[in-house]
């Protein structure tokens, strides 16, 4: 198995990549509860009727948000997206080179004046590691489609940036508090369901730990908490070296459901727990 940087030619993989394995995550649904909402209506009809449909359409959209998501990554000056890759002749579970993995780091910086410098970094980081392969060009990004069965809502755009808040919140307090101006962040995480527990997540994660020792920054990522498959996703970061926190954040709109969420930290050169 391989590293290396995502290109335009991988989106329509790594989209499907993220809709198999967290189509049904609770944190993610949260941003998306007309999903939700249809599919709950679904469950009471019979056959393939309007409800049905409907639900296809909302989840292809779905879909297509996040294939914009991940291409507007792919440009995003201070994000890196990495591939896992198995290989052909060397992997023995693959009859011809195959993506199963993938994950996108973000150089956060606190303060405009900073942004240039962690751009910088990103690109000095990508010319070193991945030297024959250049990042996408946005002389090459098409336009977004236009796609009326959009999954978003008001409510889906007011949580999303209810989190957002939060988590900037968050950061302020842990990190501006100690000085910490920039940081690594995993923004995005996923294995293909048929490649799990091969160590797919821990190969991308530790490549970025590797970025953030050498350049002695922290890292972080935020994790849904309260289901059993987050509580499984906050022990797989524990066991990478992320120190869970000692009190869960939540994300709640008024007259809103709420989301109970932790903000996770790595420390330079943290090691993994056995």
């Amino acid at each position: 198995m391989r590293i290396r940087l995502a290109q335009l030619a991988d989106v329509d993989r790594l989209t499907d990549i993220y809709v198999q394995s967290l189509k049904d995550d609770p944190f993610t649904l949260y941003f998306w509860p007309k999903i939700i909402e249809a599919k709950q209506k679904a469950a009471h009809e019979q056959g393939n009727g309007p409800m049905h449909r409907m639900v296809q359409q909302m989840e292809e959209s779905y879909k297509l948000e996040q294939r914009e998501h991940i291409t507007d990554s792919l440009y995003d000056k201070s994000m890196v997206v990495i591939v896992a890759e198995k290989v052909a002749g060397v992997d023995l579970d693959v009859h011809q080179d195959t993506v199963v993995g993938y994950c996108t780091w973000e150089w956060v910086t606190l303060g405009e004046s900073a942004r240039a410098s962690g751009e910088a970094m990103v690109q000095k980081i990508c010319s070193e590691s991945f030297p024959k392969c250049p990042r996408p060009s946005m002389a090459g990004k098409r336009p977004a489609p236009n796609h009326a069965w959009c999954s978003s809502s008001p409510r889906s755009e007011t949580r999303i940036q209810a989190a957002a808040e939060d988590t900037e919140k968050s950061h302020a307090e842990d990190f501006a508090n100690q000085g910490i101006t920039q940081w690594w962040s995993i923004e995005q995480l996923a294995t293909h369901p048929n490649h799990r527990q091969q160590g797919v997540g821990r190969y991308l994660v530790g490549w970025g730990f590797e970025k953030a020792d050498r350049f002695g920054n922290m890292c972080a990522a935020d994790c849904a908490a309260g289901a059993e498959s987050q509580e499984d996703t906050l022990r797989f970061y524990q066991r990478l070296g992320f120190a869970l926190p000692k009190h869960l954040r939540t994300v709640q709109v008024k007259g809103d459901v709420p989301c109970r969420y932790a903000v996770l930290k790595r420390a330079p050169g943290a090691s993994a727990a056995k």
